[in-house]
């Protein structure tokens, strides 16, 4: 053989050292939720059609047991063959590459159990490549993930992985997490309807959710909240970013839609169809195909292509509440409407101080220049009124004499926005300042 000719060599993956990396990026149990409601938002029929609709978290003793009344297809087994293949990123309406996500459930067990379409897996992580996944053939409905807890300090799988095992009273305590991770996750859901939290198989909490054209309705025992989808769209952005940069997928939407709750919160956050830990400083969530860290928690603002195809989402988001904007009166009320102009207001100054990226200031830039020709300002005659034909009053003797006021034909502000007249004078409002004498 010719010395100079190439010789070729196998090379294999230290899989428990692949799991170890990829571990670091999925902890927390929060995360872990997410991943599975994720898998059970994304499963399809064999036609490619929704198949699931509802969702159980059950924290029992000795496993966690995840339920969906979707089933498993051929292709769904072999991505959890080929972790990491992306092949679900692929595929038209889902969400997520589950074979990497699913990792995030290697935090509380070392032998998860998948139990669907017949067929009863146990993958041991430490075992050799053709040993790895046990299958067995059982009768079987809708789909399980059993996660025994790993409560081994010594076992193989934890020592590997370097992640501490399971102490005894730590699974009552996941049921706080999960069920906030429950909550958060059903607002952008495609096609769960009903997400349940158990202990020991007894019901904790339930989430029902009824989307009815732009409106989502998500009921939690007798609260009930009421969401309004606003939509926006950065085509002409992605296809110039998509023209830059060619690796960035078709499949990659630019749609983008915001979450208008009728009980304002005090932040909100960003959601690549699930939430992400970037808070958003307004009131509302945005969902789009954001690009993720490495981690898959925060949502990149630095100055690569990711970044400017996230921002060019946000920008569209703040189009997509101007365009908006007119049915939020109804939605928010009189009060609620000026406390999220004055969270946008509040947002442009935090961004001016360097608090927030610049592009959040956008809200505020979009929708000032088109407010003092809508009928933002309510009045003490419960009306409805463009900023120029109300008039503020400033004291409390003034205020007692608005009925005079409004009897002489004068439209006065309702005193519930007084908190709000500083913002009601600016120059971008405009609304006139009345002194009785």
């Amino acid at each position: 053989m010719n010395a100079n000719e190439p010789r070729y060599l196998s090379q294999t993956v230290d899989y428990l050292g692949f799991l170890d990396s990829k571990l670091r990026d999925l902890q927390g149990i929060a995360n872990l939720a997410y991943e599975l409601i994720q898998n059970a938002d994304d499963v399809k029929d064999e036609r490619g059609h929704p198949g699931t609709s509802r969702i159980s978290f059950d924290v029992r003793d000795d496993a966690l047991v995840v339920e969906n009344d979707g089933v498993f297809r051929d292709i769904d087994f072999q991505r959890m063959q080929n972790v990491a293949s992306g092949g679900k990123r692929e595929e038209f309406g889902t969400t997520g590459a589950f074979g990497v996500g699913f990792i995030a459930v290697y935090q509380v067990t070392d032998h998860p159990e998948i139990i669907s379409s017949g067929r009863h897996w146990i993958i041991r992580p430490e075992a050799p490549d053709g040993e790895r996944i046990e299958e067995r053939d059982v009768p079987t409905e809708g789909t399980r993930f059993c996660l025994p807890w790993a409560f081994d300090p010594h076992s193989e799988v934890r020592r590997k992985l370097r992640i501490d095992p399971i102490e005894p009273d730590q699974p009552p305590r996941f049921l706080h997490e999960i069920g906030e991770a429950m909550r958060l996750a059903a607002l952008f859901l495609k096609q769960l309807q009903l997400l349940e939290l158990k202990r020991n198989g007894q019901l904790v909490r339930r989430l029902e959710r009824e989307a009815d054209g732009d409106t989502i309705v998500i009921q939690e025992g007798n609260r009930v909240l009421t969401w309004s989808i606003l939509h926006g769209e950065f085509e002409r952005e992605a296809a110039q970013l998509r023209d830059n940069h060619s690796w960035i997928e078709d499949k990659r939407g630019a749609e983008v839609l915001v979450a208008m709750p009728d009980e304002l919160p005090d932040s909100g956050r960003l959601f690549a169809v699930l939430p992400s830990e970037t808070v958003l400083p307004l009131p509302f969530h945005i969902n789009a195909d954001f690009y993720p860290s490495s981690d898959r928690k925060h949502i990149i603002f630095s100055q690569d292509y990711q970044s400017r195809w996230n921002r060019a989402a946000v920008r569209a988001a703040a189009g997509a509440l101007v365009d908006g904007f007119d049915g939020l009166p109804d939605l928010l009320g009189h009060a609620g409407l000026w406390r999220l102009l004055e969270k946008l207001d509040t947002c442009k100054q935090q961004v001016e101080r360097g608090e927030h990226d610049d592009v959040f200031a956008s809200f505020w830039h979009e929708i000032a220049p088109t407010l003092s020709s809508r009928r933002i300002v309510f009045t003490a005659d419960r009306r409805w009124a463009r900023p120029e034909q109300a008039r503020l009053l400033e004291t409390e003797d003034e205020i007692a004499a608005s009925l005079i006021l409004e009897d002489l034909g004068i439209p006065v502000v309702h005193p519930d926005l007084r908190p709000y007249f500083g913002l009601m004078r600016k120059g971008e409002i405009g609304t006139p300042l009345l002194t009785v004498p």
